[in-house]
């Protein structure tokens, strides 16, 4: 699992490691409305700088949220996240479907701006949204998830099984819900995939009659499960009496790194947004030999962050050239991407920068093809 966010001089993944039944018995053109709500809170994340240079720096108890709800299964075997995403099906899968959805959303924007989302979030609630697609639908979201619909849920369920391993070194939580229409008939085969896959819990609702109340009420769980980060996730007139279905899906990371910072060690210093422009901001500084790999076809550098625990790090991609980010997401794939992780040695220090996050476009998801019965909502 990971989550991506592109500053005007960097890109950083924050990584942490890792049959189809029927919904309803519709025919492919049925008009039935579905949303995929999506908690994409503001993380918050201290000081997370990178110069145009090669060195990257941690700051004092730096931590970045993305929030979430609860999952609590067993105990199981800690493992190591960069490895573990390198060979994982599931975390080849969220990856694919991660860079397909990222160079969208960098093209969308012409390349300017900053973008912040979590490709695991999306990728979980579409896949729930896939259980239960038939036909066409189903087809095109394994397309679009880069998933084999067959496979997809069980590596869920193994990825979900894993969270508790992290519990002594990081919050990580993850929360799915679907709210369905109390007179929407739901197959038993789809509510259980989704309790034992995903952790899903299942709330039947009066859309047709009290739609108000039902969007009061998602956002009032939304919120409790995310300790308050996520507030008024669906918007007035967000949900209406056609709705039948909505999937929630929320992640939550805090993480502290390994090595803090002494905030005395502040400075400032230049941040380059591009050629010609420059911000003077504040810097921290960390001597510490960080893993670092550098690839020259792709014009890189890149730095692995870990937090406490030594399970889950950021990883941060810096362009050689202060020009350099465009080409890096033009040039930059899935597997170029794992190659790069699976390179990383020992070497550097390191210092970061003050990251700002956006919203999600409304369109970007169902851009990737064909809406069939779905609308998505982000």
């Amino acid at each position: 699992m990971h989550g991506i966010f592109r500053t005007e001089s960097s890109l950083i993944t924050a990584d942490t490691v890792q049959k189809p039944s029927a919904l309803h018995k519709l025919p492919d053109s049925s008009s039935i409305r579905m949303q995929v709500a999506l908690g994409t809170p503001t993380p918050t994340t201290r000081p997370v700088s990178t110069v145009c240079g090669r060195e990257s720096a941690d700051i004092e108890a730096v931590r970045i949220d993305i929030s979430g709800g609860h999952y609590t299964p067993g105990k199981q075997k800690k493992q190591h996240l960069t490895t573990t995403m390198a060979v994982n099906p599931l975390g080849n899968s969220v990856l694919d479907f991660s860079m397909a959805l990222y160079k969208q959303l960098v093209s969308q924007n012409g390349h300017e701006g900053n973008v912040f989302y979590s490709p695991f979030s999306i990728s979980a609630a579409l896949s729930m949204a896939l259980a239960g697609a038939r036909a066409n639908t189903a087809k095109e979201l394994s397309t679009v998830l880069r998933a084999d619909a067959a496979k997809i849920h069980s590596h869920y369920h193994d990825f979900f099984s894993k969270l508790a391993s992290y519990a002594d070194d990081v919050k990580l939580h993850v929360a799915n819900r679907m709210y369905s229409e109390q007179t929407f008939p739901v197959l038993e085969s789809y509510l259980s995939l989704l309790r034992d896959s995903y952790g899903a819990t299942i709330e039947s609702v009066d859309f047709k009659n009290d739609c108000e109340s039902v969007r009061q009420q998602i956002n009032a769980w939304v919120e409790k499960v995310t300790e308050s980060k996520i507030k008024d996730l669906l918007p007035v007139g967000g949900v209406d009496d056609c709705t039948s279905l909505i999937l929630v899906n929320a992640i939550y990371f805090k993480g502290f790194w390994k090595s803090p910072f002494d905030a005395y060690a502040t400075h400032r210093s230049d941040f380059h947004l591009d050629s010609k422009n420059k911000k003077e901001i504040d810097m921290m500084y960390k001597k510490k030999a960080y893993k670092m790999c550098t690839n020259d076809e792709l014009g890189v550098a890149v730095v692995e962050i870990p937090y406490q625990g030594d399970k889950t790090s950021m990883v941060v991609l810096l362009p050689n050239d202060i020009e350099g980010l465009s080409k890096l997401e033009d040039n930059l794939t899935a597997p170029k991407l794992v190659d790069l992780m699976k390179n990383l040695r020992s070497g550097v220090d390191v210092e970061l920068w003050r990251a700002g996050t956006g919203d999600l476009p409304q369109d970007d998801l169902a851009s990737f093809g064909d809406q069939g019965l779905l609308h998505f909502r982000s």
